[in-house]
């Protein structure tokens, strides 16, 4: 086993060999969690569970990774279909090292942490920008 982690009411896991499986609480069994839309002959570099709030206050359960390709894919956990997550504002080739998401109000907000240590914050609707680094120490800013 690769990671696991808290959705909603579920538990997500990622096995060594890309495959995720759910614990659904009401029949009480694991089942796949379908990752048919994923680009083939890729590996999750990194993931990420949260829960994003309906205007009604309803959590819903989403999930967020990146992959060895580079690519960010995003789904509710309700319907499992993947959408890939556009990357503009991001450097041409960059590396993703890890992701992280909050939500901030019913907007979701996406951390990037690249492999020359900039961060990078997506809001839904105006793709990605830079953090400021001033204060960081000067090893860690481009």
């Amino acid at each position: 086993m690769k990671g696991m982690m808290s959705i909603v009411s579920t538990f997500l896991v990622l096995l060594e060999d890309q495959s995720m499986l759910f614990f659904d609480l009401k029949k009480k069994k694991w089942k796949e969690f379908k990752t048919v839309q994923l680009p083939k002959n890729t590996k999750v570099n990194s993931l990420h569970s949260y829960l994003k709030f309906s205007g009604m206050g309803v959590p819903k359960g989403r999930i967020i990774l990146s992959l060895s390709d580079q690519s960010i894919w995003w789904c509710a956990e309700e319907d499992q279909d993947w959408n890939n997550l556009d990357k503009s504002g991001l450097p041409e080739n960059a590396s993703v090292k890890s992701i992280k998401v909050f939500t901030k109000g019913l907007t979701a907000r996406v951390l990037v942490l690249l492999d020359n240590n900039s961060i990078w914050w997506y809001v839904e609707g105006s793709g990605f920008s830079k953090v400021d680094m001033t204060g960081f120490p000067k090893s860690l800013e481009d």
